[in-house]
């Protein structure tokens, strides 16, 4: 009994330093994905418009500021923690960790550019279901249905209230993030997670008001909501 505390205390200690240097890997990402995308994005578009495709813009990144990056660490520190303290030495908290370290590039970065790039969440996605076609954390079908009810849902949500108010009230991203939720835990992560994240973009909206910080053009992205309560409701499924 003792040697498996000692053990389980030992993995929950490296677990720290580990998360981080993923940390910093997950803000370096969050820095310089965006960077990359908007040269490609601008290289393609010279091409489109018969411009001289030999003079795209520099690519250049963001210097992100110090404590940016070392509350990047630090989250992720906390995050391998909890994942490893819970789930222990397995595969499922191996597969975990990469999921938590992508949720967490991926707020960071719909936070500073209000994107969620398909470089990130659809390889996200796709291994949710491989993962899940071996049964790792629930069955394949579970999987594939959650991902189709995921998207399915948001997109039908989004599109009603395109056509009633004439204007995008759900991002793309924020579809395909959700379908990635319903791949790795399934219908039954679903609910909980839209209720939880629903519950946070509106407290931080009624916070951003108090503050007078919040105007019709204010833009709250939704992203990190989705993925702080898809990782938590994850973490209880798995349990």
């Amino acid at each position: 009994m003792s040697d498996w505390i000692s053990s389980e205390i030992g993995l929950g200690l490296g677990s720290i330093p580990l998360g981080m240097l993923v940390g910093r890997l997950c803000a370096w990402v969050a820095r310089w994905l965006p960077a990359l995308l908007e040269h490609q994005w601008q290289r393609d578009a010279r091409e489109v418009l018969r411009l001289d495709p030999e003079k795209p813009s520099d690519l250049q990144a963001a210097r992100a500021p110090s404590l940016r990056t070392w509350t990047a660490q630090i989250s992720c520190a906390a995050l391998s923690l909890v994942v490893t303290m819970h789930c222990g030495p397995t595969m499922q908290a191996f597969c975990a960790l990469l999921f938590s370290w992508l949720l967490l590039t991926l707020s960071l970065i719909d936070f500073e550019h209000q994107l969620l790039p398909d470089a990130l969440v659809m390889p996200g996605l796709w291994a949710g279901l491989v993962l899940n076609s071996f049964g790792l954390f629930i069955a394949l079908q579970d999987a594939l249905w959650g991902c189709v009810v995921g998207f399915g849902s948001l997109w039908s949500v989004s599109q009603i209230t395109g056509l009633i108010t004439g204007r995008e009230s759900i991002g793309r991203g924020d579809i395909k993030l959700f379908a990635l939720m319903g791949a790795w835990g399934g219908l039954q992560l679903l609910g909980w997670t839209l209720v939880c994240s629903l519950l946070g973009a509106a407290l931080a909206s009624l916070f951003l008001m108090l503050l007078g910080k919040l105007s019709t053009d204010t833009k709250i992205p939704f992203g990190p909501f989705i993925s702080a309560a898809g990782w938590s409701g994850f973490l209880i499924l798995i349990h």
